[in-house]
């Protein structure tokens, strides 16, 4: 199984370098040239207590790998992890230049089914924006190379056919703990999960994972219930049963489906 992991920050580094340890074929990429030659010289750019020793153990066990192909990586990945940086804005709001530009890029290279996974903090509704423009951009693509292939038949109908090469989308940001971000990735509790439509690919990828019918039987038991897709089924939960069915009524809602009065009106922790 070939990941990738597009940027090479603190969320990206981390992220490459623990699931290289867990056994997967992981390459990340990243633009800064300078930082790579660091990386595959055996160089961190970051301090993190346990990374220096873990990178090096999995370049030598031929697991992680740094390069600045683009092109190679995204064509050679079954999931992509984006994690680049979207720094805030002069009025606050994030910037989010780099996770756009990756989605084009994405659409220029992709060549099969990918599973493209936003780690990277986000606002609501970023998403589905990323969709677009991949979706958007492959279909742009699609024009110009049909165009140039076949320009009189083009020129004749007034048409040029349109494609888009299937992707899921995950939202699944990280909140690491600078000094203990390794170990908090290591050591993750038990995680179950739930989602209508992309449960099957990741079930394939992650095995270990604990994949539950519907909301309901996610919540049960577990001492948080974190919301992380806009799936319209889960606008409008039953939130007094999925407060009896949790351990500790903790609803980590990342994003926003919900006002906030409400949920803390029922007794959530919100």
């Amino acid at each position: 199984m070939n990941i990738s992991i597009i940027g090479t920050g603190y969320v990206g580094l981390v992220t490459g370098t623990c699931l290289a340890d867990f056994g997967l074929s992981v390459t990340c990429v990243d633009q800064d040239e300078t930082k790579i030659s660091l990386l595959n010289s055996g160089g961190v750019p970051i301090y993190e207590p346990n990374l220096a020793p873990l990178i090096k153990k999995n370049i030598s066990a031929g697991r992680l790998t740094f390069t600045t192909n683009f092109e190679k990586v995204v064509k050679e990945s079954k999931v992509i992890f984006i994690a680049v940086g979207t720094p805030p804005n002069d009025d606050g709001s994030a910037n989010l230049a780099q996770i756009e530009e990756v989605a084009k890029q994405i659409a220029l290279f992709i060549n099969n089914y990918k599973i493209i996974v936003i780690k990277s903090t986000v606002p609501v509704g970023t998403t589905r924006k990323i969709k677009e423009i991949i979706n958007q951009n492959q279909s742009v693509i699609a024009r110009e190379q049909s165009d140039r292939s076949n320009p009189n038949l083009n020129r004749r109908t007034g048409v040029s056919p349109v494609y888009s090469i299937p992707f899921d989308l995950v939202s699944n940001p990280e909140f690491l703990r600078e000094g203990s971000a390794v170990y908090d990735f290591t050591h993750t509790d038990k995680i179950e999960c739930f989602d209508p439509l992309a449960i099957e690919n990741f079930r394939r990828i992650l095995s270990d994972l604990t994949y539950c019918q519907d909301e309901y039987e996610t919540a049960e038991h577990c001492d948080i219930l974190v919301i992380a897709t806009e799936w319209n089924q889960f606008r409008n939960l039953d939130l007094l049963k999925i407060k009896k069915l949790l351990k500790t009524p903790i609803l980590l809602d990342l994003r926003n489906l919900y006002e906030p009065a409400q949920v803390k009106e029922l007794g959530f922790v919100y």
